[in-house]
């Protein structure tokens, strides 16, 4: 009976210290890990952060004076549409593909999915780990469109910085119509503002049964539907309140289009990252071909149909400007010093005599003739960075993949014949 008795009172106790340990590591309220593992460091989004452990690496980039730390290195960035997330996206690749650290790719091109929530399902797998003897590898960076999913995400790359961008909905969404020329493939192209013609009517032109294209997605709430919130709960206020709660918990850091240089500095500082690892080269300008005048009517007919992300971005922004005033008075000569660095930057890179149109919808800057290697791999696009590192990890060279050039890079149509070089290489392989 003794010994009963001790083996109950061993199993409760060690119940007890198992639950103790759920709660504390375990956000019920989204089924993801909340790790709160602080330091002096304080966090940007005032709820959590991950450590960044003390270094002897001296940062003479640096003037605002920061105790030295660690680089982070683990790094989820979701890319969202028409917010300038291709220019952060091949930041943060650049970053990868210089300090040789290992990406979540897709399984095929640069895209994950535009429609379907993320699942491991999605990520390339090298036939090195699944028909081979090595053992899959432990990703560093996770960074492209996917439709967010903090629990699968975890599962692939745990313990990262979740960051993301969104841009004030009315310039998203113009930005978004004009560069998929949606007017043309709902027929409008012949009116005088396409535009406004779609937002008298937007349900009836969305719904129509011959318009399939799969940017339509993007038409109504797209930077809310990007990280994960479904179409059917738009119109619910509860909900959408619901998801903007759980992403605050879920994001360790949001940029805002608008600010786009200060969000680089708030970047910096949460990655423990140096000067030139945010300096970027601009990429997506979007042809003035492809432009529509919004007018104040407008705008609120735009705001109101795009309620969720309006609900979003007002939600984020004020958490924005929180982050800066935390950062303290150090904020503006960090941005200033920052500023002059990237013109000197971009003056070094970009021949300004140069613009080529890509595509009908985009103008590309232009390398000059003699940029040096750095200039050449931030002006690398997404799709050339994730075919490298497929490339890599692979573990093979293909003859089916078209390895890149320097006029390659420059020809920005060469995302095509990367992606339907990787179709081919996937279908010989399976026969």
């Amino acid at each position: 009976m003794k010994i009963k008795r001790t083996f109950v009172i061993v199993n409760v106790a060690a119940a007890c210290i198992l639950f103790v340990f759920y709660t504390l590591t375990w956000n019920d309220h989204d089924g993801t890990r909340d790790y709160t593992v602080r330091t002096n460091r304080k966090s940007l989004h005032g709820y959590r952060t991950i450590s960044h452990p003390k270094t002897s690496k001296n940062s003479d980039e640096s003037i605002s004076g920061e105790e030295n730390c660690y680089p982070w290195k683990k790094i989820v960035f979701i890319k969202t549409h028409k917010t300038a997330s291709t220019t952060s996206n091949t930041i943060i690749q650049r970053y990868g593909y210089l300090h040789n650290l290992t990406f979540v790719l897709p399984r095929q091109g640069w895209i994950f999915s535009e429609t379907q929530l993320f699942s491991r399902r999605q990520v390339f797998r090298s036939e090195r780990w699944t028909h081979g003897n090595e053992a899959r590898p432990d990703f560093d960076i996770m960074a492209g469109h996917f439709r967010y999913n903090r629990p699968e995400v975890e599962k692939v790359l745990p313990r990262a910085m979740h960051i993301t961008i969104l841009r004030n909905p009315v310039g998203r969404f113009e930005s978004t119509f004009g560069y998929y020329d949606m007017a043309s493939r709902l027929n409008l192209q012949n009116t005088p503002n396409p535009l406004d013609t779609f937002m008298r009517r937007p349900m009836y032109y969305l719904t129509l049964p011959d318009f399939n294209f799969r940017m339509k997605v993007q038409l109504r709430n797209g930077l809310m539907y990007s990280l994960g919130f479904p179409f059917y709960n738009f119109d619910s206020d509860a909900m959408i309140k619901r998801k903007i709660e759980e992403l605050d918990r879920q994001l360790d850091f949001v940029m805002l289009t608008e600010y786009y240089d200060e969000s680089l500095i708030l970047l910096k500082d949460l990655l423990c990252w140096d000067f030139d690892d945010i300096l970027y080269i601009p990429k997506g300008l979007r042809s003035d071909k492809r432009r529509n005048p919004i007018f104040p009517e407008l705008a609120e007919r735009i705001r109101a149909w795009n309620k969720a992300d309006m609900m979003l971005y007002e939600h984020f922004n004020n958490t924005f400007w929180r982050q800066i005033e935390d950062y303290g008075p150090k904020f503006y000569d960090d941005l200033e010093y920052f500023k002059k660095r990237q013109k000197e930057f971009v003056d070094e890179c970009i021949d300004p005599n140069k613009v080529k149109t890509v595509m009908g919808k985009e103008d590309a800057l232009v390398l000059r003739p003699n940029a040096s290697e750095f200039c050449h791999v931030s002006y690398f696009r997404v799709f050339t960075f994730v075919t490298d590192s497929k490339l890599k990890q692979s573990g093979r060279n293909h003859p089916k993949y078209k390895k890149f050039n320097r006029n390659d890079i420059e020809n920005m149509g060469m995302g095509r014949q990367f992606y339907e070089a990787d179709v081919r290489s996937r279908k010989d392989n399976s026969q």
